[in-house]
């Protein structure tokens, strides 16, 4: 059996045509995360909260809950938000990401 793969450009990542047995799997994708204060201002999430937090009360407020092994970690010095989940979900993840860098 013979899979097309291809790589997106605005993520770098490869890209697999969703199969059964792929579909639960975990992949990491690190993506660019520059205006994370800006997660202070959300309507709905609480700024009192470290930024951590707040990034998995934003991501959850839009649909996107991990539960382990499945992760979003901040690295603020680096700008850097690492995520740990399925490709639904780390497509949802870079979508939000975007949404809220392009806002602020």
């Amino acid at each position: 059996m013979m899979l097309a793969t291809g790589l997106s450009a605005e993520t770098n990542t490869v890209l697999l045509p969703p199969a059964p047995e792929r579909q639960s799997a975990l992949y990491t994708r690190l993506l660019l995360f520059q205006n994370a204060q800006s997660l202070k201002k959300v309507k709905g999430l609480d700024s009192k909260k470290p930024l951590q937090q707040l990034v998995l009360d934003y991501l959850k407020q839009n649909g996107v809950e991990f539960k382990s092994p499945s992760y979003a970690r901040l690295d603020v010095k680096k700008q850097m938000l690492a995520v740990h989940a399925n490709i639904a979900d780390l497509d949802k993840v870079g979508i939000l990401i975007a949404k809220l860098d392009e806002k602020h």
